[in-house]
């Protein structure tokens, strides 16, 4: 469970209680009515706590959809059936990755709604708070990503890159989350036709490399 990431040894057992609950209450609004939709005043309510001690342990709803956004991604690294290594550093390996984290997202609509929600809050609003160091990292991610595969193309492998292999898997594995939120995003507005089949995801896969 995602909300395990949590733990924090430096607060009581009564503040993580309270802060997985939070969590828990705002990713279900979220996932359920979309973060804009959302009000510090319904997550409150959800939880049974006054506006007051929910501002003691989070100010905006900005910062915890950020956080759960955080935790969405410690999860799929965790329990992804498939966990990309540095000998896997080929399109097959590639494609065998992002083919376990779609299914890893589908098997529960919730945390595919909010990745769909967060990715349009994030789209439509500039002043996300914190937003700029998440995002700053995918950017870098995704230069990195793009080098790597243009010298997929030229040589075959990553073996040969500057890079130690350790830190490519590291970069590959977080920079195809944030491809495949964009995917899960196209995803859903063509699940709404009714026309999304599995075969199109892997289309979608074989464009991006």
């Amino acid at each position: 469970m995602m909300f395990n990431h949590i733990e924090d040894k430096t607060l009581s057992r009564t503040v993580i209680k309270t802060r997985r609950r939070i969590l828990e209450a705002s990713f279900e609004l979220f996932a359920r009515n979309g973060i804009f939709r959302t009000t510090m005043v319904d997550i409150a309510d959800a939880v049974g706590l006054t506006r007051r001690t929910l501002y003691n342990h989070y100010d905006t709803k900005e910062e915890l959809a950020l956080l759960l956004h955080k935790l969405l991604l410690n999860d799929v690294l965790d329990n992804c059936n498939y966990k990309l290594q540095p000998g896997d550093m080929n399109k097959e390996g590639i494609k065998h990755c992002l083919v376990s984290l779609y299914n890893y997202l589908i098997k529960d609509s919730e945390r595919l709604a909010f990745t769909v929600y967060f990715d349009q809050y994030a789209r439509e609003r500039n002043d996300l708070i914190g937003e700029e160091n998440l995002f700053v990292n995918y950017l870098l991610n995704n230069t990195k990503i793009i080098e790597y595969f243009t010298q997929l193309k030229i040589n075959g492998s990553f073996r040969d890159a500057s890079v130690a292999p350790e830190l490519m898997a590291k970069i590959c594995f977080e920079s195809l989350i944030a491809y495949l939120e964009r995917i899960s995003f196209r995803l859903e507005a063509h699940k709404e036709q009714g026309i999304v089949k599995y075969h199109d995801y892997i289309m979608l896969i074989d464009k991006l490399l």
